[in-house]
C-alpha cells in the first residue's frame, strides 16, 4: 500500500528482522467477488463443517468461499515487488530502540547503527505492559498446526471444519480446525 501511496515519492527503508520467505503460518479468510491476492490463493473451499456433542452441521458457503493464502507465498510477492522499487530499500535488523531529535524521528539497531527519518511507521505492537489494567474478558488462544499427507484421499477436499469441538477438554474450549 505504500508505494501505491502518496508515500511513493517518497525514499523508503524497510527494517524486518528476517527477510526471508517462510511459510510459518497461514491466513485464511472469506470473500465475496474477487479474493486480494488472488494469483496467491493456496486453496478455496465452497463448503464448511462444524462438530458439537458427535453431531456434524455441514453448509455450503454460496457467495463466501473461504480462502487460504501461505505466508511464504505471500512475503514473496511483497519482497518482489518492494525489490523492484527503485526508492525502496530493504535492511535486515534487530530494531532496538526509537528516539527523536527536534525534527527527525530516529530508528536504532541492535547494532548499533541509527537511521533518521521524518516519519517512522511501527507495525509492530508493542508486548503487554503487566502494570496496565487486565482487559474485563481476557482471550488466550493457541493452534497449533500439522501438515499430514496421506496415501489414500480421507477428507473431503471442498469441505473445510471450522470448528470440531473436544469436550474433554476442562480448561476452556479446544477445537480441531480442519484445512484439506
Amino acid at each position: 500500500r505504500m508505494i501505491n501511496s502518496t508515500l511513493s515519492q517518497k525514499k523508503l527503508l524497510i527494517i524486518d528482522s528476517d527477510l526471508r520467505p517462510s511459510n510459518d503460518k497461514t491466513w485464511c479468510f472469506w470473500e465475496t467477488g474477487s479474493p486480494p491476492f488472488q494469483d496467491l490463493i493456496h486453496k478455496e473451499w465452497k463448503r464448511v463443517e462444524v462438530g458439537v456433542d458427535n453431531t456434524r452441521f455441514t453448509e455450503s458457503l454460496r457467495h463466501y468461499p473461504y480462502y487460504c493464502l501461505r505466508s511464504g507465498d505471500f512475503q514473496q510477492k511483497i519482497l518482489s515487488t518492494l525489490n523492484a522499487q527503485p526508492n525502496v530499500d530493504l535492511h535486515e535488523a534487530e530494531i532496538s530502540d526509537f528516539s527523536s531529535s527536534s525534527d527527525r524521528a530516529i530508528v536504532n539497531l541492535e547494532s548499533n547503527e541509527n537511521f533518521s527519518a521524518e516519519y517512522i511507521f511501527q507495525s509492530c505492537l508493542s508486548p503487554w505492559n503487566s502494570d496496565q489494567d487486565q482487559p474485563d474478558y481476557p482471550l488466550l488462544q493457541h493452534f497449533l498446526g500439522w501438515e499430514i499427507e496421506l496415501a489414500n484421499p480421507l477428507f473431503d477436499a471442498n469441505t473445510f471444519t471450522l470448528m470440531d469441538f473436544d469436550e474433554t477438554f476442562d480448561e476452556g474450549i479446544a477445537f480441531i480446525y480442519l484445512l484439506p
